[in-house]
């Protein structure tokens, strides 16, 4: 069994150390290790992330790559061990996933976008709503000033004339009345 640095695993698929020390960490990769830990990779792990790398490059998300794999990993109840080099998913099965999976995203996606008007449509009608309460509410709260004030002009005037009444008064008829 061959053992390919990360710089060859890199070369021979093409993409960058980063990309792979990536795919290790999102997709929980069990990438081999040497005694100074430096990762190794041999054969079947180059297939492997080959495939990965096909399926992320037909679009499906790290999520979806995830759920492919271990759905794989289920139907096999295999790792991808010495003996076993065939590569993850025939590219036929590939292709139908991915079909699927932009079938549903093309049925999903109008829904989404109507469930989203429809949100859009009820914060605007919220909003209007709340802007008409709030005028309502100021209109009744001006009506009350006005007519608390119209009662407090009203007692004062009274309470003017009683003291008015008071003061003109001569004191005998103040204590007699």
């Amino acid at each position: 069994m061959k053992k390919y640095s990360i710089k060859e695993a890199c070369e021979k698929l093409n993409t960058n150390s980063y990309d792979l020390r990536y795919l290790e960490k999102v997709l929980a990769l069990n990438i081999k290790r040497d005694n100074l830990k430096n990762r190794y990779y041999t054969d079947n792990d180059i297939i492997y992330l080959k495939n990965i790398l096909e399926l992320k490059n037909q679009g499906l998300n790290y999520k979806a790559i995830k759920t492919v794999l271990n759905a794989k990993a289920k139907i096999n109840k295999k790792d991808h061990s010495p003996n076993n080099t065939k590569e993850i998913l025939p590219k036929n099965n590939l292709s139908i996933i991915v079909k699927s999976i932009n079938e549903l995203n093309n049925t999903i996606m109008p829904k989404f976008k109507d469930i989203e008007d429809k949100i859009d449509n009820l914060s605007e009608n919220i909003s209007l709503e709340n802007t008409s309460l709030k005028n309502d509410i100021e209109k009744k709260q001006e009506e009350h000033f006005k007519e608390l004030d119209k009662k407090l002009s009203t007692w004062r005037e009274k309470s003017k004339i009683k003291q008015s009444e008071k003061v003109k008064k001569p004191w005998y008829k103040k204590i007699f009345n």
